[in-house]
C-alpha cells in the first residue's frame, strides 16, 4: 500500500524489497558488523539501538530526526530509555546506520513511511483512496508516524470535526494488538499508544476533547482461542514473570476450549538427561521446531541451523530438508508468528539466552532491559503457537537459566499474593515422564494443510515449500504441485508458476495472471490463441505491442501504443493501467517514438501529441519527460500554435523550439525578439533590412545593433546605436575599431564622426571630442584633423549644445589651448577649407574669452579676400556671403561680431576702471562711424547659423555676371580682382572674367598693367 501511494518515479528507484532492512538484518548485517567497538556494544544491545532509532529518531516525526535535546524535552512517561543511552545511540549508532543505508542503497520501514507522509502532505496532493472505517491488527508494531499515516487515510481527517464533536459518539477506528507479541523492538505500550492517538485526533481531526474517544475504549481479550488449557496456563507463568519484572499491566488468560481425551499436553526434555541427542534427532524430524534465533525470514535461518550440532544433523538427515529457502519444518518466533500447529517443539531458548534470566533482568533494569524484554516476547510467541502439544527441549544449563523460573516456588517468591490469585488451585504439569516418541509428528498432512493455507494467505513461499515437502513425504503429488505452483508464483518465477497452474484443474486464469506478472508476452499470446472464446482481451493487445520489433515495425508499434494509451484513459482497468507491465508499455512506446519521430509524417506526430496531451495526467509517467515529449511532437509536426499554447498552459520554460514556433507565428517587428533570443543574428539583420530598417522600439533597435556586432558589422552597428543615441556604446565600437573608422573617413564623408561628435557634444563632452579623438587619434594627420574640426565647428555652430554655464568639460587652460590650436587651423593650415563663420560662432558658444575673440575677429577683418580659396564654388559663395553682402556691405559679419565681443568685454570686466571702459566705448563709437553702423547694428547675442545664411547672397547664379554693386572707390573690390588675376597659372572662369570686365574702369593704369603682365591669359584680356 505504501509503495502504491508514492509516485512510481519516486518509489521504484529506491524502495526495492530486496534492500529492505528489518531488525534481523539490522542486527546481523549492520550492528554486529559495523558497531565493533566493545565499549559501545557492552552498553547498547542491537534491540536497544533498533528501538531508539525506529521508535524515536525516525519514528516520532516525518519532517526531521529527533535529536537528543528534543528527546529530553518529551514527557517522562513517553520515554523508554535513559537520555544518556539515547545520546549514545544517536552519536555512535545512528550516525553510522544513516550512512550505511545511503551507501548500501538500503531502507527500512520508517524511511518509507516518512517519504509517504512527506508526499501526501505536499500542497495539492490528494489520496486516491480514503476510508470511512479503519480496522488495524498488530497495533503493537506501530510507531507514531505510522499511526499518523493510518489516521490520514480516514475520510474524516479532511474535515473540521470540532463543530459537530458533541454529536459524535464514536469514531470508526479499531486497533488490536498484543504488546506481549512485539518480537521486534518497537517500545510499544498501550498507554503511549493512547497518548499518540490522542494527539493525532486533536491535530488531524481538530477535536477539542479527544479523551472522549480514547477513554474506556480498550478491551482486553481474556480468552486464548488456540491452545489447550495446559499450554495456556504455562504461558500465563511467562506473563506473570513479565508483570513482576517489567511492570507490564497484564492479566492471565483462559483457554476457550477444554482439553479432550488423554493426550498429554506439556513436556520438558533435557538433552543428555531425559533424552539423548540421537533420540531427539530421530523423533524431532518432520515436527515443527521453533528456534530462538533472532534472524529474519526462513531463508536466513539455514546458517544458524547448520551451526547447531543437533539441528544441523536433522536438517541434513533428509536432502530436501535444507534448501536455499531455509530449513523445512524449522521456524523462528518471527516466522512462526501467525501460525498454529497441533504439536510444537520449543528448542533451547534457555541455552540461547546464555545467562541467568532473573539476574539479567535485575542487572539491566537500571539501564534499559529491552534486550531481555524482547527475548521474553519471542518466547511467549513461540509457546503460544502450539494448539495441543507443547514440547520444550533444552540443555541442563538452559533449563536452569530459564525454565526453572516458571516453577511454582520461583514464581510465588516474586509475589505470593498475586501468585495465589493467578494460579489458585492449579497443579503444575510441565514435567512428564514420557517417551521421546511423543515428539514425533503423526499428522503431517494437517501440518501441510496449515502451511499451505497460511503460505497462500501470507504469500509466503517458504511456508509453501514446507507444505510441498510434507505433501511429497505423504505421497500427495497433486497437493504438492499446487504448493509448487504457488511457491514459484511468490518467488516471482512466473513462467514456471504459470505452466504449473495450466496443468492444474481450474487454474487456467491464474496461469494467465502469472504470465502477465512475469511479462511473458509470447505465453500470453499463446494463451489467448488457445482460449478464443475469452471476451476479456485486456492483456492481449499489450502482449502484441511488446512483441513488435521496435525498429522494423516502428510505425505499427507506435500506432498500437497510441491505441493502448487511448484505452488507458477509459477502458483499461485501473489495476492494468497502474501495473508495471503497462509502465513498460509506456516506456517502450515513448522510447520508440523518440527514436522514430523524425521519420513520422507530421499528421501522425500531431495526432500522437494530442493523445498524450489529453491523457498525460492519467499516465502516471514522468511528468517532465512526457511534457517535454508532447512539446517536441507539436513542434516537429509543425503545429506551432499548439506548441506555443502548450508552453503557456503548462507554465514551461521557453526553449529554442518555442521561440522558433513564435517566430513562425509572428510578424515583423515581433520576429526580432524571438530571433534575437535564438541568437540567430543573421536572420535578425535580414528581417530588419528587408523591412527598410523601420523599427521604432529602442529595445529592438538595441537587439539589431547587438546582432550587427555579433556579425562584425561595426559600421551598421554604429548606425543603430547612433540612432539610439547610445553614445557609450558607439564610443566602445569606435575605440575597438579605430583603424577601420580612420580608413573609412573619406569614403563615408565623415558621417560616423559627425554622428559620434554630435552625441558626445550633447553630453557636453567637447574635451573628449577634441582631446580624446581629434588630437589623440589624428594629431599627426593635419588634413583629417582639419576635416574633423570642420565637423566639430559645424555641429557647435548649428546646434544648441553651448553656451551653458559650467557644462563644458574644458578648463580655462584647455579653452585657451583649444582656441589656439583650432585658430591656427583656420588661418594657417589650408585655412579656407574651414568655414570661418562656423568657427567663429563655435568660439563664442564655447565661451572663449572676449579678449581672445576680439583678437580673432580683428585677424579675420584683415583677411585678403583675394586669397580666398574658391576651388569649391559652393563653399566659396557661402564664405563670401558670410563676409560680404550687397545689402550690408563688406566685412559685415566680422565687424558686427567684433562690436558684440567688445561690448561684452566691457560688461564683464568687473575690475576695469571707468577711464579704461570709456576708452573702449570710444573705440566702439569710432568703429561704428568708420563702418557706417549704429548702436542698433550691434548684436545682443550669438546668432544662429540660419540667421547668418539669410543674408542675401552677392552672387545670383553661376551663369549670370557677378555684380557686386559697390562704390567705385571701394578699394576692396579692386584688391579682390587683383588678387584673383594674380594667382599663378590660374585659368579664368566666367565669374572672374565678368568681374574683371565690370571693374576695369576702377583700376588705374599701373594696376591694370601689373595684372596684364602677371597673367598668362593676356590674349583674352586684350581681345576684350
Amino acid at each position: 500500500m505504501l509503495l502504491n501511494i508514492l509516485p512510481r518515479a519516486e518509489a521504484k528507484p529506491y524502495y526495492k524489497l530486496e534492500n529492505k532492512i528489518t531488525f534481523q538484518e539490522f542486527e546481523e548485517e549492520f550492528f554486529n558488523q559495523k558497531i565493533r567497538k566493545e565499549q559501545i556494544q557492552s552498553k547498547i544491545s542491537p534491540e536497544t539501538a533498533w528501538h531508539v532509532i525506529r521508535s524515536y529518531i525516525k519514528g516520532r516525526r516525518y519532517d526531521d530526526y529527533l535529536t537528543p535535546e528534543e528527546y529530553q524535552g518529551i514527557a517522562r512517561k513517553d520515554k523508554t530509555v535513559d537520555s544518556k543511552i539515547y545520546q549514545l545511540v544517536y552519536d555512535r549508532v545512528w550516525s553510522v546506520y544513516k550512512d550505511f543505508l545511503k551507501e548500501e542503497g538500503k531502507w527500512d520501514q520508517q524511511d518509507l513511511v516518512r517519504d509517504v507522509l512527506s508526499y501526501i502532505n505536499r500542497d495539492g496532493v490528494v489520496l486516491d483512496q480514503e476510508y470511512l472505517s479503519i480496522f488495524c491488527d498488530e497495533a503493537q508494531d506501530f510507531t507514531k508516524i505510522e499511526l499518523k499515516f493510518i489516521l490520514q487515510l480516514s475520510a474524516f481527517s479532511k474535515y473540521n470535526l470540532r463543530e459537530v464533536e458533541s454529536f459524535i459518539q464514536v469514531l470508526p477506528f479499531a486497533f488490536a494488538g498484543d504488546p506481549l507479541q512485539t518480537i521486534t523492538p518497537t517500545g510499544f505500550r498501550w498507554d503511549r499508544f493512547k497518548e499518540m492517538l490522542y494527539n493525532e485526533l486533536k491535530n488531524n481531526f481538530n477535536l477539542k476533547n479527544p479523551n472522549k474517544f480514547t477513554q474506556d475504549s480498550k478491551f482486553t481479550l481474556h480468552y486464548n482461542y488456540r491452545s489447550a488449557p495446559e499450554i495456556v496456563n504455562f504461558s500465563n507463568r511467562v506473563q506473570f514473570f513479565r508483570k513482576e519484572k517489567f511492570g507490564e499491566q497484564v492479566k492471565p488468560q483462559e483457554a476457550w476450549f477444554e482439553g479432550k481425551g488423554d493426550l498429554p499436553k506439556l513436556f520438558l526434555f533435557t538433552v543428555g538427561e531425559g533424552i539423548s541427542e540421537e533420540e531427539f534427532i530421530e523423533y524431532a524430524d518432520n515436527t515443527v521446531i521453533i528456534t530462538p534465533f533472532s534472524v529474519g525470514g526462513l531463508d536466513k535461518i539455514a546458517e544458524k541451523v547448520e551451526g547447531d550440532p543437533l539441528l544441523g544433523r536433522i536438517a541434513k538427515k533428509n536432502e530436501h530438508t535444507l534448501t536455499d529457502d531455509g530449513v523445512i519444518g524449522m521456524f523462528t518466533s518471527l516466522t512462526a508468528k501467525g501460525l498454529e500447529f497441533d504439536k510444537v517443539i520449543i528448542y533451547k531458548f534457555g541455552d540461547y539466552l546464555g545467562k541467568d534470566l532473573l539476574n539479567s533482568v535485575e542487572e539491566t533494569q537500571s539501564t534499559t532491559g529491552i534486550e531481555i524484554e524482547y527475548f521474553i516476547n519471542r518466547l511467549y510467541v513461540a509457546l503460544t503457537r502450539a494448539k495441543k502439544q507443547l514440547i520444550i527441549v533444552d540443555s541442563t544449563v538452559g533449563r536452569e537459566y530459564l525454565w526453572d523460573y516458571f516453577e511454582n516456588e520461583a514464581l510465588e517468591e516474586m509475589n505470593s499474593e498475586e501468585f495465589a490469585e493467578w494460579f489458585s488451585g492449579e497443579e503444575f504439569a510441565l514435567l512428564k515422564d514420557e517417551s521421546p516418541e511423543v515428539m514425533e509428528e503423526k499428522h503431517l498432512l494437517k501440518v501441510a494443510h496449515q502451511l499451505k493455507k497460511k503460505g497462500i494467505l501470507n504469500e509466503d513461499p517458504i511456508l509453501l515449500r514446507n507444505a510441498q515437502q510434507l505433501y511429497e513425504t505423504e505421497g500427495e503429488a497433486q497437493e504438492a504441485e499446487v504448493c509448487a505452483a504457488w511457491y514459484h508464483k511468490f518467488k516471482y518465477n512466473y513462467l514456471k508458476a504459470g505452466k504449473l497452474f495450466q496443468r492444474l484443474s481450474g487454474e487456467n486464469e491464474r496461469a494467465l495472471e502469472c504470465f502477465w506478472q512475469g511479462e511473458h508476452w509470447t505465453e500470453i499470446k499463446k494463451w489467448y490463441d488457445s482460449n478464443p472464446g475469452r471476451l476479456d482481451k485486456r492483456y492481449k493487445k499489450i502482449a502484441e505491442f511488446m512483441l513488435l520489433d521496435q525498429e522494423q515495425e516502428s510505425i505499427d508499434k507506435i500506432d498500437l501504443g497510441k491505441e493502448l494509451l487511448i484505452d488507458s484513459y477509459d477502458e483499461l482497468e485501473e489495476e492494468v493501467r497502474n501495473s508495471k507491465q503497462f509502465e513498460q508499455v509506456k516506456q517502450d512506446f515513448f522510447r520508440t517514438l523518440a527514436d522514430q519521430k523524425e521519420k513520422l509524417p507530421s499528421e501522425q506526430l500531431g495526432s500522437i501529441a494530442e493523445v498524450l496531451d489529453e491523457g498525460r495526467h492519467y499516465l502516471d509517467y514522468n511528468v517532465e519527460e512526457i511534457t517535454e515529449l508532447i512539446f517536441e511532437l507539436y513542434y516537429t509536426a509543425g503545429e506551432y500554435q499548439q506548441t506555443v499554447d502548450f508552453v503557456a498552459e503548462n507554465d514551461l520554460e521557453a526553449t529554442e523550439q518555442y521561440y522558433r514556433a513564435k517566430t513562425e507565428l509572428s510578424f515583423y517587428p515581433d520576429t526580432i525578439d524571438y530571433l534575437y533570443r535564438l541568437e540567430d543574428y543573421e536572420q535578425v539583420i535580414k528581417e530588419y533590412e528587408a523591412n527598410n530598417k523601420d523599427l521604432k522600439s529602442k529595445e529592438r533597435l538595441q537587439k539589431v545593433g547587438n546582432s550587427y556586432l555579433e556579425l562584425d558589422k561595426v559600421v551598421e552597428a554604429a548606425e543603430v546605436y547612433i540612432e539610439l543615441q547610445a553614445v557609450k556604446k558607439v564610443e566602445v565600437i569606435y575605440k575597438k575599431n579605430i583603424s577601420y573608422f580612420k580608413s573609412q573617413f573619406k569614403e563615408n564623408d565623415g558621417w560616423f564622426f559627425t554622428r559620434l561628435f554630435d552625441l558626445m557634444l550633447q553630453e557636453r563632452r567637447l574635451g573628449d571630442v577634441f582631446y580624446g579623438i581629434i588630437r589623440k587619434h589624428f594629431g599627426d594627420d593635419w588634413k583629417q584633423k582639419v576635416e574633423l574640426c570642420k565637423i566639430l565647428f559645424k555641429l557647435i555652430a548649428t546646434n544648441d549644445y553651448f553656451p551653458q554655464k559650467n557644462v563644458a568639460d574644458l578648463s580655462q587652460a584647455k579653452v585657451r589651448d583649444f582656441f589656439d590650436e583650432t585658430k591656427r587651423l583656420v588661418f594657417d593650415q589650408n585655412r579656407y577649407n574651414i568655414n570661418i563663420i562656423e568657427a567663429s560662432l563655435s568660439y563664442e558658444k564655447v565661451e572663449i574669452k572676449y579678449k581672445w575673440l576680439l583678437g580673432y575677429y580683428e585677424e579675420l577683418l584683415e583677411i585678403d579676400p583675394g586669397k580666398l580659396n574658391y576651388n569649391n564654388d559652393v563653399e566659396y559663395e557661402k564664405q563670401l556671403s558670410y563676409l560680404y553682402s550687397k545689402k550690408v556691405g563688406i566685412h559685415h559679419f566680422p565687424r558686427t561680431r567684433w562690436l558684440h565681443a567688445k561690448k561684452k568685454f566691457i560688461e564683464i570686466s568687473d575690475k576695469m576702471s571707468e577711464e579704461r571702459a570709456q576708452e573702449h566705448q570710444t573705440e566702439i563709437e569710432q568703429k561704428l562711424r568708420d563702418w557706417g553702423l549704429t548702436e542698433d547694428d550691434i548684436p545682443t547675442g550669438i546668432p544662429s547659423l540660419v540667421e547668418v545664411e539669410e543674408i542675401e547672397l552677392g552672387f545670383e547664379s553661376e551663369k549670370e555676371v557677378i555684380r557686386l554693386q559697390v562704390d567705385t572707390d571701394d578699394k576692396f573690390k579692386n584688391d579682390m580682382i587683383y588678387g584673383e588675376l594674380k594667382k599663378e597659372n590660374h585659368k579664368f572662369n566666367d565669374k572672374v572674367i565678368d568681374t574683371l570686365i565690370l571693374n576695369l574702369d576702377k583700376l588705374d593704369a599701373e594696376e591694370l598693367g601689373q595684372v596684364i603682365l602677371e597673367t598668362k591669359e593676356l590674349k583674352l584680356v586684350l581681345e576684350f
